[in-house]
């Protein structure tokens, strides 16, 4: 199996010289209309030297298909990567010559007719002679084109011959496993050095349905669905709001792609838009996907948050905030209890530091007063950070962590268990008058690192991208009589009310992450514009943001102080 090449260094004079063919090849491939409509490929039909495919699976097309057209059903072999051999079976089957262009189409969301063009292409097909009817049989049929149930007399055997497998088209297992931890955001800029797409429906991705047996994705993985790239027509999105999508996706040219779905098929239409209609050099195709993935003996993980690093449990901050780890220095964690004096006097996470949040509302306008109080704390700014809270999704918790993040942390996370919980599980909980003196939380030196840390600009992927998108206001006051938003949705921006309580449960616990996301876009909210999080308490607009970063929303904001 072929591989995709993820650089292991930053851009080398031969990576540079290939982005520049790429660079030159681009009108040479626009020219070749990869997509068309019906009425260019009715001017088409039935001239020699041309070929139409119906890549759908051979029950839909014989349920009505383009007249002419020949089926190339993909699944009667199953979806693995067909072999140099199968391949060229397939092609002489299906009556294509060395110079004959190719249409193909299908009746289901297009991701059937560019896996043919993937496995065409694979094996030596050039792109110029390969396209694809934008909208498939709907499109067809909308443009008054005839539908047939007849079935089409074998072709004339072709005479093409498939070569060897493309280098770069595909990626397997290894490749993908050492991706997952590649693809984790780096500080400061906050990106991996690989992109992982899936290309499933939120179900899928978030946990509701699986395939195999096993809920979720694939760890850092980033959902672009086949029926978000398409309209609701069938075609595919103009390729400037596709452009748009991709780079709030955190994705550019420069950067490896590995695109992946259930079984191999839908992850070939993110492929399609990046490598065939952008003309990105470095996007590859995990064939194998969830299907091998699922099945290796080690368990591999599978995550349903996108981001579930945001949020720790109570078995994990007892293991690394035990004092043998504190004392060899192997823990490198900060733990800060938000809550109130009394409450952390009670008992609290042990090595905790108090900052309650009455003082993180007081300094989140004020990011040199902020670097100066948590410098003088003693805190390492190298440390992952835990904010403990009153349980639940604590919006005081949530307001620490957004600050901290804005301010350019790179690990920030909560605990969701309150301290009763902590204990009732029974982990230690300390008080500042116990008897036996227990280590230092942190060094008590002061931590001049926090006085140099410079927010991460491109931590926000929406700073990237076109500032002419839809912009969108998300009030999301928990009361019904909230008072008005310390700032004004302006002229062209959307405004959408969701209390963000009714993102969470009664006790304050997270619903399901697909749960959350049906939710958001049952109220309009939209994955592909800038949303601005408003709420006239800032700690309950921290929660909000929060949950929309845990589902995936790729460019979220709260409003600014």
């Amino acid at each position: 199996m072929t591989r995709l090449t993820i650089p292991l260094a930053p851009l080398a004079l031969a990576r540079t010289a290939f982005l520049l063919l790429a660079t030159l090849l681009l009108p040479a491939l626009a020219w070749a209309q990869p997509l068309v409509d019906a009425a260019w490929l009715k001017a088409r039909a039935g001239q020699p030297g041309w070929v139409l495919l119906d890549a759908s699976p051979l029950p839909i097309h014989r349920a009505g298909h383009i007249p002419g057209a020949v089926n190339a059903d993909l699944m009667f072999g199953g979806t693995a990567l067909p072999t140099q051999a199968q391949l060229q079976s397939r092609l002489r089957a299906w009556g294509i010559g060395p110079d004959s262009r190719i249409v193909v189409y299908d009746n289901q969301d297009t991701m059937w007719a560019t896996r043919v063009v993937f496995d065409l292409h694979r094996h030596g097909v050039a792109l110029e002679r390969l396209h694809v009817l934008d909208g498939g049989l709907k499109a067809w049929q909308a443009a008054g084109g005839a539908v047939t149930t007849d079935s089409r007399p074998a072709p004339e055997p072709g005479t093409a011959v498939a070569t060897a497998a493309r280098p770069g088209m595909t990626v397997d297992l290894p490749e993908v496993l050492a991706a997952t931890g590649r693809a984790a955001p780096r500080p400061p800029g906050g990106r991996g050095d690989v992109v992982l797409i899936e290309a499933l429906e939120p179900p899928w991705y978030h946990g509701q349905r699986n395939f195999f047996g096993r809920a979720g994705h694939l760890p850092y993985a980033r959902m672009w669905s086949a029926r978000e790239l398409l309209q609701a027509d069938g075609r595919f999105k103009p390729l400037p709001e596709l452009r748009r999508m991709a780079a709030m996706l955190g994705m550019d040219a420069q950067t490896p792609v590995i695109s992946y779905c259930g079984g191999g098929v839908a992850a070939t239409l993110p492929w399609f838009v990046l490598q065939v209609l952008m003309g990105w050099p470095q996007v590859g195709v995990y064939v194998g996907s969830q299907r091998e993935w699922v099945r290796d003996e080690r368990g591999l993980p599978m995550w349903t948050w996108a981001e579930p690093q945001r949020l720790r449990t109570a078995e994990w901050l007892s293991v690394w905030n035990h004092d043998t780890l504190r004392m060899t220095g192997t823990a490198r964690l900060s733990v800060i209890d938000v809550r109130p004096a009394a409450a952390y006097a009670l008992g609290h996470v042990p090595h905790a530091h108090h900052l309650p949040a009455e003082r993180w509302t007081a300094l989140r306008g004020d990011p040199q007063a902020l670097r100066a109080a948590m410098a003088a704390s003693g805190l390492d700014p190298a440390h992952e950070i835990v904010i403990v809270g009153q349980g639940g999704l604590d919006p005081a918790a949530a307001l620490a962590w957004a600050t901290l993040e804005a301010l350019g942390h790179p690990q920030v996370a909560l605990v969701l268990e309150s301290t009763d919980e902590w204990a009732l599980r029974g982990f230690p909980l300390a008080k500042p008058a116990a008897a036996a003196p227990r280590p230092a939380a942190a060094p008590t030196r002061p931590q001049p690192g926090w006085l140099s840390l410079t927010p991460a600009a491109d931590r926000n992927p929406g700073s990237r991208a076109d500032p002419s998108a839809p912009r969108q206001v998300l009030r999301v006051d928990g009361r019904a009589n909230g008072a008005p938003a310390s700032s004004t949705p302006s002229s062209g921006n959307s405004a959408i009310t969701l209390p963000w309580t009714e993102l969470v449960k009664p006790d304050r616990s997270l619903k399901a992450p697909h749960e959350i996301h049906e939710r958001l876009m049952q109220a309009g909210v939209s994955r592909w514009a800038h949303v601005e999080v408003q709420a006239a308490d800032p700690a309950e607009a921290a929660a909000a943001l929060l949950l929309l970063r845990l589902v995936g929303w790729p460019s979220v904001t709260m409003a600014q102080p």
